[in-house]
């Protein structure tokens, strides 16, 4: 390296030498120098400092004050720093020292660094090191690193040579963007900004602000819209941002109505990808841990909240609107009004999940597949597959897919869910379970069978949970304990009502204490009385049943048929008494007999039946025919009493009845 200082002795030759009166006039310079090892005191200097034929530094002041120890100390200082690329930067200060020994240069009072592209560093205190290619600062700084990007710290050191800017305490820096929406600020307390590819990383207390987005982490690293070492580098917002550890934010938005849009997050990592020129987010992750998963916040205008939880999140967006969330690993998604984040209004869960958005910002579909659930206030649905539409529509698919909801749990291969009225259905082949003693009542179950749950089966069915209805389709079959009814439709209401349609069979209990009181006499009956017709209405509270379409009741031997049957329960809904009307049938197959009239009065208890018409006609075993207005048979006996004419009578089986009266 050679060093030229001919502009050192043309000062000398050319200025008086100062004394050391002089030296002290300066006053106040605490770069203090030995004034017995003072050499050299003028006014000029001019030094430049080559490698080779390259220059690296010039250095140029007002006045000059030398020492033997090589130590230049320095007033209106100008240091002329020329990179590689040939950009060149300048130091300027009040005064300074100058060490040629090792090639640093220590400046003080209102020191300015300034380079390309708008570069200018503030302070009061500048070391240029490692021959003019650093720059770092003694103290705070304030700087302008490109075109609308500046800022301040309590320390800061300059590559010069790598366009590097290492900055640290307080430090704070802002981007200009094209509109207060990309405005940019970010505080830390460590930053290294690169200007030649035009990257931010920052560590330390951050808190990031892009717009009305905003950001809180540990460590942040920050990709500027703009050419990279260009003169339209910086100043034109965010491009890339990816943050780390205890990242906690929030994007802002306006859709097409003029309402604000927030999404709020929180993870262990989150990359945001802006747009072109940095103007609005196109896509952004997040990735949390197994304990703290990350945390997606998606609001529409009515201040609901759907929040999203999974390992790692996804989320894409269009004009600046989310439009698509995707989930890796199990998910959670809750629903909440941001007013009153602590009540849960509904809940979904799976293994993974996609949800996609309007252009107004509003959830249109949403899918969720492997191990899917569906939790809302009184319902669980559980499946291998959930999909939820706009606006209040959910399906679940699963082999099968399950619900439990209002005392009860349904299964069947698809289900479908209407958020807004409770209305569910469900296809492909049902199964359902209610509880003992639930809100779902089967026909005449006793006391005993009271204690045992219900089942149902059939081809389809639909539950309305706001209005309190039931309705299976196709081949529906349930039972309790041994009672059970059959039927193509069965429709159950609230109040206790339950109506049927269609090849109906339903078992009637007796009651216990009828059954104990023919046990003692010997006599083993049925305690079950199976019931046929085309439908039937079953009014709980009434204790009443109503067939209709050719009813048929098969009680042991006994058939009895008719247009209409109503059937009378007693408190504990075991059997009290039929009433059969219209084109009525008594069959007796044990003991021969067929009875037809108008009316039947059948008492199962105690194994009679009163038929009246005009007339009522008894056929006997042998083929004779008795007629009268009335007839009164016992099933136990075989014995018939008659009346005609206002006569009674009674008739045994091997008599022959007298006309007009009885035997």
């Amino acid at each position: 390296m050679a060093l030229f200082l001919g502009g050192v002795f043309a000062v000398f030759l050319a200025n008086r030498v100062k004394s050391e009166g002089d030296v002290d006039a300066e006053g106040g310079y605490d770069l203090e120098l030995n004034l017995a090892e003072v050499i050299l005191s003028g006014r000029g200097f001019d030094y430049e400092v080559t490698d080779g034929e390259r220059r690296l530094y010039h250095i140029r002041a007002d006045r000059i004050v030398a020492n033997r120890d090589n130590v230049v100390t320095l007033t209106g200082i100008v240091i002329t720093v020329e990179r590689a690329s040939g950009e060149v930067y300048a130091l300027a200060a009040k005064k300074g020292i100058y060490r040629s020994a090792n090639s640093t240069a220590e400046v003080e009072g209102d020191a300015v660094l300034s380079g390309p592209d708008g570069l200018e560093m503030r302070g009061q205190r500048f070391d240029l090191l490692r021959h003019g290619s650093v720059v770092k600062s003694r103290g705070p700084v304030e700087f302008t690193v490109g075109p609308g990007l500046t800022g301040s710290a309590d320390a800061i050191e300059a590559y010069l040579e790598r366009d590097r800017f290492q900055l640290s305490g307080k430090v704070r820096l802002f981007s200009q963007g094209a509109g207060p929406e990309d405005d940019l600020s970010l505080e830390a307390e460590r930053m290294i900004y690169n200007k030649s590819d035009n990257r931010i990383h920052a560590e330390g207390g951050i808190r990031f602000r892009r717009g009305r987005d905003q950001m809180t982490c540990d460590r942040i690293a920050v990709t500027l819209a703009g050419d990279a070492g260009s003169t339209n580098s910086g100043g034109s917002g965010a491009r890339f941002v990816r943050a780390r550890w205890n990242v906690v934010g929030s994007l802002v938005s306006h859709d097409a109505r003029g309402f604000d849009r927030r999404l709020e997050f929180a993870g262990e990592e989150i990359s945001i990808v802006y747009g072109k020129n940095g103007s609005e987010p196109r896509q952004v992750e997040i990735t949390g841990t197994v304990k703290e998963p990350a945390r997606l916040d998606a609001s529409d205008d009515s201040g609901l909240v759907r929040r999203f939880s999974s390992r790692r999140i996804e989320a894409t967006f269009a004009l600046g609107q989310i439009r698509r969330i995707q989930t890796g690993g199990a998910m959670i998604m809750t629903e909440f009004l941001a007013f009153d984040p602590s009540r849960e209004l509904g809940r979904v869960c799976g293994r993974s999940a996609t949800a996609k958005f309007d252009t107004q910002g509003d959830l249109i579909r949403l899918v969720v597949a492997g191990d899917a659930e569906l939790h809302r206030p009184g319902l669980q649905t559980t499946g291998e597959a959930l999909t939820i539409l706009a606006p209040d529509l959910v399906r679940v698919e699963g082999s099968p897919a399950h619900v439990y909801a209002w005392e009860g749990e349904l299964s069947a291969p698809g289900l479908e869910y209407r958020i807004g009225t409770g209305e569910l259905t469900a296809r492909g082949g049902v199964r359902a379970w209610f509880p003992p003693k639930s809100g779902f009542t089967m026909v005449t179950a006793t006391e005993a069978a009271n204690e045992l749950p219900i089942q149902v089966t059939a081809d389809s069915a639909a539950w309305g949970q706001t209005r309190g209805r039931f309705q299976f389709d196709g081949n529906v079959r349930a039972w309790q304990g041994e009672s059970f009814l059959t039927a193509q439709r069965l429709i159950g209401e609230n109040g206790g009502r339950i109506r049927g349609e269609g090849g109906i069979q339903t078992t009637l209990e007796r009651s216990a204490s009828a059954l104990s009181e023919a046990g003692d006499n010997g006599k083993e009956p049925s305690s079950r009385v199976r019931v046929t017709a085309a439908s039937f209405d079953y009014r709980k509270g009434e204790r009443l049943i109503e067939y209709k379409g050719n009813p048929e009741v098969r009680d042991a031997g006994r058939v009895m048929s008719c247009d209409e049957l109503s059937v009378h329960l007693r408190e504990d809904s075991s059997l009290d008494r039929m009433e059969c009307r219209g084109d009525t049938l008594i069959d007796d197959r044990i003991g021969g007999h067929k009875i037809s009239g108008s009316k039947a009065l059948y008492r199962p208890d105690e194994s009679k039946v009163e038929v009246s018409g005009s007339p009522v006609t008894l056929q006997k075993p042998d083929g004779a025919v008795i007629r009268a207005s009335r007839v009164i048979y016992d099933f136990e006996t075989s014995i018939a009493q008659f009346q005609s004419g206002g006569s009674r009578g009674v008739q045994n089986e091997g008599e022959r009845a007298s006309e007009g009266g009885g035997m």
